[in-house]
């Protein structure tokens, strides 16, 4: 997810992501994981309720709204690192 996050921002060849397991925050986020943290929402399905968009048009509409309001706070910001509007 981070990935595609730095990808839609147009930084892709200004950051590097090191992909990490869940227990290198354990530390710091102590809370208990689970094996996969991937969620299923076996109510909604059951109900015919499940309408979450896939996760990549859900970041997408987010990371236009991150590069606008980043925009805002900072104008300068977009030239230096060439944020997409």
């Amino acid at each position: 997810m981070a990935a595609e996050f730095v990808r839609l921002l147009g930084l892709a060849g200004k950051i590097k992501i090191n992909k990490v397991p869940s227990d290198f925050f354990k530390a710091e986020y102590f809370a208990p994981r689970p094996e996969s943290e991937r969620l299923v929402n076996l109510k909604l399905d059951c109900r015919g309720l499940n309408v979450m968009r896939h996760w990549k048009a859900a970041l997408e509409d987010y990371s236009a709204v991150f590069s606008a309001e980043l925009l805002r706070l900072d104008p300068l910001s977009r030239r230096a690192a060439k944020v997409p509007v």
